[in-house]
């Protein structure tokens, strides 16, 4: 279930709807409800309350805004350690505040990880063929903004064929009829506690020290699905049954991030993060949200040669059905990128020295769960 938190505000707020009626459909006492009411912050409310509310909102003020759209550039979602504590902001106002935030605060280092590089991406697009020293205390530009604004429609989550959530004639053109989406289907689909690596459980392997209980492991607000859909995207291990037609004799991806040992510069703000990270690349930059979702089909077993279409190298095709406010998950494996050791470098990846065959790319295995800190004695 998506918890999403401004249906229960506007639920609180709705005046016609009396906090007894509110009551008697969640369980939530009245009293509770009217102190909800008078404190008004629901970053505040607890998660026992908070479903219950949600649950509520679909009864008493229908379904209508379940494809109300959620855009990542003026949306919310991005976790922020600021002075004041942790908030959630869009990319257009991390971007104009990077210099602000001290760094991102999502739900785990992994995650963090995924969304950083997939903020880089619009940078090395923006910026292709500059040297990212040109930004240092400069602060963004008009180009950026002006590149947002003119793609905004490609960063809507309920978009056509957004790159997280491709619509229903799509994935059912790609599959074969057996893995098509039908009304009511359920073979096929991943649960939030697969794709929330908090939980990583399975349908067959209950995680018995999870971090949540079992009634609230599907529960997610729709910022944390967004994130949880980006990570899960570079950590999708190799569990989902569904293929592409097209890619059936293939091996499917693992996700890129769950292959290779990363490592990155942390800087005394965000801003800096973000520019220290940035790479020279004149080569021209295609991240996954520029391609027409058939070219990108057609080439995935074909390693990319640019920085922004390797941050945001996918290893599910995802489509989202929303069955009375709660997300049914449908996903396509999609296959490995065919990686030799003289294609492009991934610039978070790890490698190492071999005196005859030179530098080699380091892959992580499970015996490698440890984090290594380094740190320069000069900033920027």
């Amino acid at each position: 279930m998506i918890i999403d938190t401004e249906k229960i505000k506007a639920l609180l707020e709705d005046e016609s709807i009396s906090a007894y009626r509110i009551s008697k459909v969640s369980g939530v006492t009245a009293a509770n409800i009217g102190k909800q009411r008078k404190l008004n912050d629901i970053d505040r409310i607890q998660l026992q309350t908070a479903v219950a509310l949600s649950k509520a909102y679909e009864v008493l003020k229908g379904d209508k805004d379940n494809n109300k759209g959620f855009n990542l550039l003026s949306s919310p979602w991005i976790p922020v350690l600021t002075t004041e504590g942790t908030k959630e902001v869009s990319i257009t106002d991390l971007f104009k505040n990077a210099s602000e935030y001290r760094q991102l605060a999502g739900d785990s280092e992994l995650q963090n990880l995924a969304v950083l590089r997939f903020l880089l991406a619009i940078l090395q697009t923006v910026y292709q063929g500059r040297q990212p020293k040109t930004l240092i205390n400069k602060g963004f530009n008009k180009s950026l903004f002006d590149y947002l604004a003119a793609n905004e429609s490609k960063f809507e989550f309920q978009g056509n064929n957004n790159f997280l959530n491709v619509d229903v004639d799509s994935f059912n053109s790609l599959v074969s009829d057996d893995d098509k989406i039908y009304p009511g289907k359920k073979t096929g689909t991943v649960a939030i506690r697969q794709i929330d690596r908090r939980i990583s459980e399975s349908k067959n392997s209950p995680a018995l020290f999870s971090s949540r209980s079992e009634k609230y492991k599907d529960t997610a607000t729709i910022s944390e699905l967004v994130r949880w859909l980006i990570t899960y995207q570079g950590y999708a291990g190799v569990t989902d049954k569904v293929k592409l037609t097209k890619y059936r004799d293939n091996p499917i991806s693992s996700g890129w991030l769950f292959k290779i040992d990363p490592v990155y510069i942390q800087g005394k703000n965000l801003f800096d993060t973000l520019v220290l990270n940035m790479v020279y690349d004149d080569k021209e930059q295609c991240p996954i949200w520029e391609w027409k979702l058939d070219d990108y089909i057609n080439q995935l077993t074909i390693f990319p040669d640019n920085t922004a279409q390797l941050y945001t190298l996918p290893a599910r095709l995802f489509h989202i059905e929303w069955i009375q406010g709660k997300p049914v998950i449908y996903a396509a494996s999609l296959p490995a990128p065919i990686f030799s050791e003289g294609d492009y470098l991934d610039p978070f990846a790890t490698s190492y020295n071999e005196s005859k065959e030179g530098s080699k790319l380091k892959y992580k295995t499970l015996g490698d769960l440890e984090i290594k800190s380094f740190t320069f004695s000069e900033t920027f």
